[in-house]
């Protein structure tokens, strides 16, 4: 009867539907508690959520006892927030402290709340919690991600957050980073091709700060030379 309901709503069925789930969730059956998460999603809204719904979504996250549901809300919070972080840093300075300070400790307690409850979704969860870190520039914090990451994960996943770690930490080895991930990822052109310009990049800033920084040595030396110093005197 549950999956039918489901089925209804995709048909584009929704009264029917709907009917099925409200007599579901008002028995104390096996279902009920499903019937009444359907209920909600499918009256949940586009993103990002409302905080009521957002609070909804908790507390079937945290205090539902189906796993089923559980995952299913934690998936939901996940898009809300990726949904709110998405485009954070083209964000104003004082809109992005208001969303770090409002948004990101809930962010990261559902990450980390879904990393113990379900260890099968572990991996995914890390990788989303250490690229959120690396954002807000907690590089200390990340680490410990990133060195599980990089233990544990796939060799794909594991380069590609060392990448991002080494990025943001301006480390110079970054650029080699992206050509190894490139040659990983060789029978996909168009992905190996997004890393080899992102090497390029990386190599062509680090050129530009080199002269930049040789230029500005030179010009103070040139300043600090008796010569100059006499005629700034005169």
């Amino acid at each position: 009867v549950l999956f039918r309901s489901r089925y209804l709503m995709e048909l584009k069925e929704t009264m029917r539907g709907q009917e099925i789930l409200q007599n579901l969730s008002k028995s104390r059956g096996l279902y009920a508690h499903k019937a009444e998460f359907y209920l909600f999603e499918n009256e949940i809204g586009a993103l990002p959520y409302s905080s009521e719904t957002v609070a909804q979504l908790e507390r079937f996250y945290l205090q539902d006892p189906d796993p089923e549901i559980q995952k299913s809300a934690l998936e939901r919070l996940r898009k809300h927030y990726q949904f709110l972080f998405q485009d954070q840093a083209l964000l104003d300075k004082p809109s992005r402290e208001k969303l770090y300070e409002n948004e990101f400790p809930n962010y990261l307690k559902v990450l980390k709340q879904g990393i113990d409850l379900f260890p099968d979704l572990g991996e995914k969860l890390r990788f989303e919690l250490a690229f959120l870190l690396i954002q807000k520039g907690d590089l200390k914090k990340a680490k410990a991600e990133v060195d599980w990451l990089t233990r544990f994960s796939n060799p794909k996943r594991a380069m590609e957050v060392q990448f991002l770690y080494a990025e943001a930490d301006e480390d110079p080895h970054a650029p080699q980073l992206a050509l190894e991930i490139s040659q990983l990822v060789k029978t996909n052109p168009k992905e190996a091709k997004t890393w080899v310009l992102k090497a390029y990049a990386l190599k062509k800033k680090a050129i530009i700060a080199t002269r930049e920084t040789g230029r500005s040595e030179e010009h103070t030396s040139e300043l600090q030379s008796p010569c100059n110093l006499v005629c700034r005197l005169l």
